[in-house]
């Protein structure tokens, strides 16, 4: 995660690459919420990777609900949402880096760095679980689950810190910019 890594992606932070992944990343959002449809109980939120964590008995009961739509889920976790971290990430990043790499120092771009990336291999870990745990299903292995479970906590721990990095980032970009240039400014 060094200067140089963070700097590759600032510089490809430019308006029609962001705002075209934006684009990609609702319409995979809009994609997944159609292929992720669980075939019970509407209303409530099913797919695990959803939920911020679980308990292996929680998540024997939602492989259950999907049992009906197992192709689907399996499709799914293995296909749609092993592209989407990519997507998710990749936008991350680049914003990241767009408002870290001009002016802070080399161990905060490294951390801030370093938070989608996480998201997208804790994403990875817990789709293959998930997956492994519904091809097996009704076989059912709680030490996996265990770790599928930490897996989407870690995921979402990631994204909401990258969200509040996003956001001290903008404001420390937008005071930076709102300061006059060091040395001129009045007595």
């Amino acid at each position: 995660m060094s200067q140089t890594w963070l700097t590759w992606w600032a510089r490809r932070a430019r308006p029609p690459v962001v705002g075209g992944l934006t684009v990609v990343f609702v319409g995979y959002n809009v994609l997944l919420g159609r292929v992720f449809t669980p075939p019970a109980q509407p209303g409530q939120v099913q797919a695990p990777d959803l939920l911020l964590g679980y308990s292996p008995a929680r998540l024997h009961e939602l492989l259950a609900i999907w049992q009906p739509a197992k192709a689907t889920f399996l499709f799914g976790h293995l296909v749609f949402d092993n592209l989407y971290p990519l997507v998710y990430g990749s936008l991350l990043l680049l914003v990241l880096a767009r408002l870290y790499v001009p002016w802070a120092g080399d161990r905060l771009r490294a951390g801030v760095g370093a938070l989608p990336v996480i998201a997208v291999v804790a994403d990875w870990g817990e789709n293959l679980l998930l997956s492994l745990l519904m091809a097996r299903y009704p076989l059912f292995w709680p030490g996996l689950a265990w770790l599928a479970a930490a897996c989407t906590t870690t995921k979402w721990l990631a994204i909401g810190l990258s969200g509040l990095a996003l956001l001290l980032g903008g404001v420390a970009r937008g005071v930076q910019r709102a300061s006059p240039p060091r040395g001129l400014a009045g007595p």
